[in-house]
């Protein structure tokens, strides 16, 4: 009766813990990447109609970069890059810690 009561407890520990871990690597693996491309979105070509409507092409960049900045250094945009790297960072070590058990 013991041995079947550790069975049914490893089995469900076991089946646990390989869930938490499939969430945490499923969670690094999909913020990384909707969180850039959102924030490029802001910097598209659609996201330009308005800008410099009367003038050139190169006006209404320039136009757009006056009101909007460069992509780069974007304060938003550095701070969603950082807060990235920032959760891989957490998401790499939680997954070695989990793996050295």
């Amino acid at each position: 009766m013991s041995e079947f009561l550790f069975f049914v407890i490893g089995t469900m520990l076991g089946g646990m813990v390989g869930v938490v871990l499939m969430c945490l690597m499923q969670i690094n693996r999909l913020s990384e990447r909707k969180e850039d491309a959102d924030a490029k979105k802001e910097f598209s070509l659609s996201a330009m109609t308005g800008f410099g409507a009367d003038g050139s092409r190169e006006e209404m960049e320039q136009d757009f970069e006056q009101v909007r900045g460069v992509f780069e250094s974007n304060p938003f945009v550095t701070a969603v890059l950082q807060h990235i790297e920032a959760k891989t960072a957490l998401g790499n070590e939680l997954i070695e810690r989990i793996a050295s058990i």
